[in-house]
């Protein structure tokens, strides 16, 4: 729903999701003390009645999504397409989750009260970059819609305006969390210890000013799955990787605790030096500059199309 740009009931859908699965959530382990297994069920419900009611809303108003007897037909480019795309995407979460663990092995060596404070200081950071999450997201389905209606200037204009958004935020976060962050870890780790209050407290305000630069790394890189592209995102995540390895083993023994509070901050800096490089420099985005450019692009995607439908005549 959300490819077909309808994604305020999928926001609905979500939200009904969530307020179901934290009332049977309540309802299960403090009414019926079933524990663990009151949270799984509460988990597949939830999920089952949000699968139901977008099936429910297709079926009655985006036939255009319904599958019909033609399209099980097997597709050998379709296929390939997907899994490439899958696995493109499933190696660049590897890679990422993989760089977070090594770090981690540098965090639990400063003992209890660091890894508090950074685990208290990560909440923070998860749910302050939401909104950033959220337009890398939403610029991955914007230029993939309109790569397909060939208006290449606007996938442009479009990442543009959401690069700008993202700097909006990373300033307001700026302005404003630091001066709360000491409340927020103190919060988010029930804890009262200074260690862990300053360093949470550090960890946060260091990062803010980075929120930018982060904001644009995540439009440039769900922007270049949108145009299709497998391997240029996943240049960045080995960056990353290889990034975490050097501070894990190299910097944080010299540098200590900032080793750690400065390693993700200046590689999201160089993945996003890389990422725009690449994105301002990919043939449909300069396409969208001029008109001539454009139609030299749209003549290409003509003559190729022909000459896949008209093979014997070649």
């Amino acid at each position: 729903m959300r490819a077909i740009g309808n994604s305020f009931m999928a926001l609905v859908f979500l939200i009904v999701s969530s307020g179901l699965n934290v009332l049977l959530d309540v309802v299960l382990i403090r009414e019926f003390g079933m524990g663990v297994q009151g949270t799984a069920i509460a988990t597949v419900v939830a999920q089952g009645v949000s699968a139901l009611l977008c099936a429910v809303y297709i079926f009655r108003k985006t036939p255009i999504l319904l599958p019909q007897r033609r399209h099980f037909c097997l597709d050998r480019a379709i296929y390939v397409e997907l899994m490439q795309q899958g696995l493109s995407m499933a190696l660049m979460s590897a890679l990422v989750s993989s760089g977070s663990v090594i770090l981690q092995s540098s965090i639990n060596s400063f003992g209890t009260l660091v890894i508090a404070g950074h685990i208290s200081a990560r909440k923070v950071f998860g749910l302050s970059v939401i909104p950033l999450l959220a337009l890398g997201t939403a610029c991955a389905t914007f230029v993939s819609q309109n790569l397909g209606a060939h208006k290449y200037s606007r996938i442009r204009r479009g990442v543009t305006v959401a690069n700008y958004l993202c700097v909006a935020w990373g300033i307001t976060c700026t302005l404003i969390i630091p001066f709360i962050s000491r409340y927020l870890i103190s919060i988010m780790s029930g804890s009262s210890e200074e260690e862990v209050l300053d360093y949470g407290s550090t960890y946060v305000t260091f990062i803010q000013p980075f929120y930018g630069v982060l904001g644009i790394l995540f439009v440039s890189r769900h922007s270049l799955q949108g145009l299709g592209e497998k391997m240029l995102p996943l240049v960045s995540s080995f960056i990353e990787l290889i990034g975490k390895i050097v501070f894990t083993y190299v910097i944080v023994p010299y540098m200590g605790i900032w080793g750690i509070i400065i390693c993700e901050p200046l590689l999201w800096v160089v993945m996003t030096l890389q990422l725009l490089y690449v994105f301002w420099r990919h043939p449909i985005i300069i396409a969208g500059k001029g008109r001539r450019t454009l139609s030299i692009i749209k003549s290409k995607v003509h003559l190729k199309s022909y000459r896949g439908n008209h093979r014997h005549k070649f």
